[in-house]
């Protein structure tokens, strides 16, 4: 008798620990869900913003590069200098559909130094736009690196790859350094060949270049815009020497 009492006794104490454990899981699971579901949007928005810095400063970096090739760039056989941009045939080269060749006799004309501004306005007004990586803008824009090889560019975006285009008095005498030399590759080179690559999956690091010209008080420099293909509008960068 003794002995069934003890057994209800316990099975009793079972089945209250049992209820105290399940009530228990289910206020922790509870809390769980509630802490899961305030979290994530912030934990979200941190790994986006770390993403957004992580694509500005490799966009420094380019611009860095830029600068310096611009720095050495344009020395010809015959010793006379023109600084330009990777891509550049020459300083009056554009590089994407912003700009045309500066010809001779009218570098010096005012009407085309405010087509030079009008470029410029052209890419701003473009750039308000261009925020996903298959906008029909991108064909205005260059591949950095290029589009194929080790750095893929995301499936149905509309950029180009910058090949070499002959300018009015380029050639392989004047300019034995670079001529015939694709602008992805000046890049590449550039970068030993360690490419940069966007922290976005629909993102490529795309550019522009503005021409210059000119010569004496009427000279003005290229200019140059990288931007990430993730979203252009937000992740863009302008230097002019």
């Amino acid at each position: 008798m003794i002995t069934v009492f003890k057994m209800k006794k316990f099975r009793k104490t079972l089945l209250r620990a049992t209820g105290s454990s399940l009530a228990e899981f289910a206020v922790v699971s509870a809390l769980m869900a509630t802490l899961a579901a305030t979290a994530m949007p912030k934990l979200s928005a941190l790994t986006e913003r770390a993403k957004a810095e992580k694509t500005m400063k490799e966009i420094d970096k380019m611009l860095n590069m830029a600068q310096t090739y611009f720095n050495v760039s344009g020395t010809y056989a015959d010793g006379s200098a023109t600084q330009f941009f990777p891509g550049q045939e020459k300083h009056t080269m554009p590089v994407g559909d912003y700009g045309r060749e500066v010809l001779p006799g009218e570098d010096m004309d005012d009407y085309y130094r405010d087509s030079i501004s009008a470029w410029r306005q052209e890419i701003w007004d473009d750039l308000q736009e261009f925020d996903r990586y298959n906008h029909p803008i991108g064909s205005k824009w260059r591949s950095v690196f290029g589009l194929y090889d080790v750095i893929m560019a995301p499936e149905g975006n509309q950029v180009q790859d910058e090949w070499w285009e002959d300018c009015w008095d380029c050639s392989a005498e004047n300019q034995p350094y670079h001529y015939g030399v694709a602008g992805w590759y000046h890049w590449r080179w550039l970068f030993n060949f360690n490419h940069l690559y966007s922290p976005y999956q629909d993102g490529h690091y795309i550019y522009v270049v503005i021409p210059g010209g000119g010569s004496g008080d009427k000279y003005w420099l290229p200019t140059i815009v990288i931007a990430d293909l993730e979203n252009p509008k937000d992740f863009n960068k302008w230097l002019t020497p």
